[in-house]
């Protein structure tokens, strides 16, 4: 397989996922809570899910179903994206990006 063919596998598996389960979880997650009203509160959403995967995956009880805690990992992580990632948080996002992409190229140079 190459690695084009590789990567449209995982677009079609991301569609599949996020049409099938993603999507459905974040409607029903934003009408039941609404929008995040702040990054802390979102951040806190998504670290509650994650450690919910988390405990999931250590569990030793096979009943527990970790990949429905991922989905809606996936669904809190998308409805911050959507709540919390305004333009001007967006344009700053970009901008420590660049100063870390600046700093790891110059760290590069000095090797």
């Amino acid at each position: 397989m190459t690695e084009q063919e590789r990567c449209e596998n995982y677009v079609e598996l991301a569609e599949l996922w996020f049409n099938s389960e993603v999507l459905p979880e974040l409607i029903d997650a934003t009408k039941k809570f609404g929008g995040f009203h702040s990054m802390h509160e979102g951040y806190a959403v998504l670290k509650e899910e994650v450690d919910e995967l988390w405990d999931d995956i250590k569990s030793k009880d096979r009943n527990t179903r970790p990949y429905m805690e991922a989905v809606q990992v996936a669904a809190m992580a998308i409805r911050f994206l959507i709540d919390c990632c305004t333009e001007e948080n967006m344009k700053r996002a970009v901008e420590v990006v660049g100063e870390y992409s600046s700093k790891e190229k110059s760290d590069e140079d000095t090797v």
